[in-house]
């Protein structure tokens, strides 16, 4: 059957979407943070509402008193940690030991919350996790890539993507993951082990000019001041690294996800093309002192939605109604979800 290609649109506009977040941040302040469980619905709100797929957009149905919970609980988790570890240590560790072994099961119930907040067309999507894979997903792997010195991070990116997305479904319809394991360990060489070995080789050089200047012209003072410009810099860069591979993750996530035998993803995102965006982007924030966010985000949403594509070899109304279908079989057709966003 033949299949054809539907790219994604998004209709978003940046003096729209700039009273929306210029609102947030006031109302944020103003009640020293609370409304920022708000902000972010009304911020979600918008990017998925606006996010097109077949001439219908994405929907995100979470409530800010929801997310508000979830962080009232992480706060009073960290609280009840800190007061322990001050007047019982031996407690201390016995409940931070529990939390350690919970926290594969808390993440699954963010991963469930976010998933079923999700719709597309009244259809929601739905996540099913399992304890002990997420176990290996998010402490084992992570463990093992620190101890070889991240020569088995790919590996761990790739099981994390994996268990997640294969566990999510749409109306019934899970989506299968095709990851290629050679892709991730040559972005991992692209986007981390060079620009890092960079660093590292232009910090020894800095510290080299600068602890062999003339004794004369020498001091802590002088030292501390010729470093610390670098080690801002190493840590905004190490910070736009991370940020730049987690969005490269995502390119090769839509090139091996799909729902066999309904459709397929792909992105024509060009590499030198998104650096740009977010190169361009950070100097504008900074430029502006933040009031250009609003812009930023916009253009680097929209850039990265209107160049991933959808490629459906079937006919996708009659796919979306048997989705529809399958749900309200379920009985899970917009009924009330009394979940929380704890954001793990």
């Amino acid at each position: 059957m033949s299949i054809f290609a539907k790219p994604l649109e998004f209709k978003g506009q940046s003096s729209e979407y700039f009273g929306i977040w210029l609102s947030n941040l006031l109302l944020t302040i103003v009640t020293l943070g609370i409304y920022s469980a708000w902000a972010k619905v009304r911020r979600k709100q918008y990017f998925y509402n606006n996010t097109y797929l077949e001439d219908a957009g994405f929907g995100y149905h979470a409530t800010g008193l929801q997310i508000l919970k979830g962080r009232l609980l992480v706060l009073a988790g960290f609280l009840l940690l800190n007061l322990l570890a001050t007047f019982l240590p031996v407690l201390y560790g016995f409940v931070g030991l529990a939390l350690f072994f919970l926290s594969p099961y808390l993440i699954n119930l963010s991963l469930q919350f976010n998933a079923r907040v999700t719709s597309y067309r009244n259809v929601r999507f739905h996540f099913e996790g399992s304890y002990w894979e997420a176990f290996l997903a998010y402490i084992v792997m992570p463990f093992l890539s620190v101890i070889t010195l991240g020569l088995l991070a790919p590996v761990a990116v790739r099981f994390l993507l994996n268990y997640v997305w294969s566990r999510i479904s749409y109306g019934g319809h899970s989506i299968d993951t095709h990851l290629s394991l050679s892709d991730f360990y040559k972005l991992f060489g692209v986007s981390v082990i060079l620009p890092v070995t960079g660093l590292f080789v232009l910090a020894t050089v800095l510290m080299t000019l600068s602890f062999t200047r003339p004794e004369s012209a020498f001091s802590d003072n002088y030292a501390m001041a010729s470093i610390a410009p670098f080690l801002l810099g190493f840590y905004v860069y190490i910070f736009f690294i991370g940020f730049v591979y987690r969005i490269f993750c995502m390119t090769l996530l839509f090139k091996g996800i799909a729902i066999p035998g309904a459709i397929r993803f792909s992105n024509t995102i060009h590499p030198g093309r998104l650096l740009f965006i977010l190169i361009t982007n950070f100097l504008a924030i900074i430029l502006s002192i933040g009031l250009l966010i609003p812009w930023a985000q916009i253009r680097q949403h929209r850039y990265i939605t209107e160049n991933i594509a959808t490629h459906a070899s079937t006919d996708f109304a009659e796919f979306v109604a048997e989705a529809a279908e399958k749900q309200s079989a379920f009985g899970e057709e917009f009924a009330d979800f009394d979940g929380v966003d704890l954001g793990l």
